[in-house]
């Protein structure tokens, strides 16, 4: 999403993003309870949703085992 689609989410949407690195593109939970940002008020983005991308392709990732997601 990040990397192929570039700007297209917040020209479309107006919504903003946050990554993660994982050398085979796998879901790191402690990095995502670090990054969850629930309302802080006016001046901080709060997360409103997590996306996870398959990063087989151009990453040369893994498949994500369903029992991670």
């Amino acid at each position: 999403i990040a990397r192929a689609e570039l700007g297209a989410h917040a020209a479309y949407s107006g919504i903003t993003m946050r990554t993660w690195f994982h050398p085979r593109g796998q879901v790191d939970l402690a990095m995502l309870r670090q990054m969850h940002a629930p309302d802080h008020g006016p001046f901080f983005v709060r997360t409103a949703a997590i996306s996870v991308e398959c990063t087989h392709n151009i990453a040369g990732g893994a498949v994500l085992p369903i029992e991670d997601l």
